[in-house]
Parts: C-alpha cells; sequence; structure tokens
C-alpha cells in the first residue's frame, strides 16, 4: 500500500478537481452535481485512503488481508489406484484397435 499511495492520491485528486470543474457549466444542476461528486472525492481520497484505510488495516491485523491463500485450505488430491474395465469398455477399446 506505501509503495501506491501517492499515485492513488494523485489521481483521486486529479477526477475530483475534473469533476469540480463542472462547475462552470451554465446549468445549476449540473453544477451542483459536481461540486457534490468534488466534495465527495476530496472526502474519500484525503481522509478515508490517508487515515481510514490504514488504521483499519492495523486494527484488523491479519483479518484485513483476507481472503487468505486458497492451496493452504484445501484438501490434497488423493490419489487412485488404477480403474478397473468393464466388459463393455474393453469391446470397446476391441473395436478402436
Amino acid at each position: 500500500m506505501a509503495g501506491t499511495g501517492r499515485v492513488v492520491t494523485i489521481a483521486g485528486l486529479v477526477f475530483a478537481f475534473t469533476m469540480g470543474s463542472m462547475v462552470a457549466s451554465d446549468l445549476r444542476v449540473v453544477g451542483q452535481i459536481g461540486t457534490t461528486i468534488m466534495i465527495g472525492l476530496l472526502f474519500d481520497t484525503l481522509v478515508v485512503r490517508s487515515y481510514m484505510t490504514p488504521a483499519l488495516a492495523t486494527l484488523l491485523g491479519r483479518w484485513f488481508w483476507w481472503p487468505r491463500r486458497v492451496d493452504r485450505l484445501a484438501r490434497q488430491p488423493q490419489v487412485l489406484g488404477p480403474r478397473r474395465t468393464t466388459a463393455l469398455s474393453a469391446e470397446r477399446a476391441a473395436l478402436l484397435q
């Protein structure tokens, strides 16, 4: 997470200000929607991703990083012995030769 934090923050800020540019629209509704989205994105980028996510990762510990690796939970496959051939499959094998 530490390696990608700066990139994600910059991308969030760019997207927030892009949505905020809708304020310059002549339509009041479009400006309101752009402002609302911008405020939400700024909150998500600056507060949630910067403070709350690392805090939750610390509080939850290993439970934060789910799902766990599946190969640890899966049973080992059983090796079965050779299959018995039935009379019908022996006849089919004879026809193929």
